[in-house]
């Protein structure tokens, strides 16, 4: 005995007729009169008596009616309390969070996420650019949103966008007058960059490397308006991405274009290789997706 017997039972009873109580639950009239069979023979009593005029209950079927009602609609409560909890609980998301990756795909991406899927709570961990890997690694985020890592050997990267990288210099840079300028360009400058927990350093230092030299940083660090103010100061040239002038006060400075084809910042969403992915974190994958596919 199920409840879903005694729901079919209780509606019977109420009709007093197998085509109406068919007609009400959407089921053949063989179907119902199957469970109503299979009902009697479970409880051992005929809960109708079967006339020319329609069917009877009898007085096993009173005593089942009545027990029935209270017992279906606590079911029925239940149910509805149920899916109001459920509805309650938010399902984590750790996401590590590279600096600047918002900024240059879309600030307010995350906002929308959540008002999309309140059943998600979004936890962002922002961290270096290698941080967000190794929080990837060993599962203190369930995804990040970072540069391309330099080793995805036991990780699967899902593109979202990429940004040209510039070298910034001071107005009053020989460099200035330049459309574009080559890593080679930059043999005999002083350097500044975002320190090796980022992966435009690691790209930098490559690419000077295929040019011949080694690239000598007078400072790196992971403060890029200390870097810029050194730039305004006419110290150097900063090797950076283009989301990091975009709120700075330019008045001393020029962006020029690295004409390197490889100088180019890539970002995307980065997970672990072979881990099962949760229904939030499938949901995240799908939204960046989406959204950065239409911009």
């Amino acid at each position: 005995m199920d409840i879903k017997q005694l729901k079919r039972f209780l509606d019977l009873y109420e009709t007093g007729s197998f085509t109406k109580t068919a007609e009400n639950l959407f089921l053949s009239q063989q179907a119902l009169s199957s469970s109503i069979i299979t009902l009697e023979r479970e409880l051992g009593r005929a809960l109708f008596e079967r006339t020319p005029n329609g069917i009877v209950p009898t007085a096993a079927g009173d005593i089942l009616r009545d027990l029935s009602i209270p017992l279906v609609r606590n079911f029925d409560e239940m149910t509805l309390e149920l899916g109001a909890r459920f509805d309650r609980i938010r399902e984590p998301l750790f996401l590590g969070l590279a600096p600047g990756v918002l900024q240059a795909c879309s600030p307010d991406m995350l906002f929308r996420f959540r008002e999309a899927n309140r059943d998600i709570e979004l936890k962002g961990i922002e961290s270096s650019d290698t941080a967000c890997v190794e929080n990837v690694l060993n599962g203190t985020a369930d995804i990040a949103l970072c540069p391309r890592p330099h080793d995805i050997t036991d990780m699967k990267y899902i593109p979202v966008g990429e940004e040209k990288i510039y070298a910034v210099v001071n107005r009053e840079s020989p460099l200035a007058g330049r459309g574009s300028v080559s890593v080679a360009d930059l043999r005999n400058e002083k350097l500044v960059s975002l320190n090796k927990y980022y992966e435009v350093y690691h790209k930098l230092v490559e690419c000077c490397r295929r040019h011949g030299f080694t690239p000598e940083f007078i400072v790196e660090s992971g403060e890029s308006g200390i870097l810029l103010s050194m730039v305004k100061m006419n110290m150097c040239v900063f090797v950076c991405m283009e989301y990091i002038t975009r709120d700075m006060d330019m008045e001393h400075c020029l962006k020029i274009p690295l004409a390197d084809e490889d100088m180019v910042w890539k970002y995307g969403l980065v997970r672990r290789r072979g881990r099962p992915l949760s229904r939030a974190t499938d949901r995240f994958i799908d939204f960046i997706v989406h959204h950065t596919s239409r911009n």
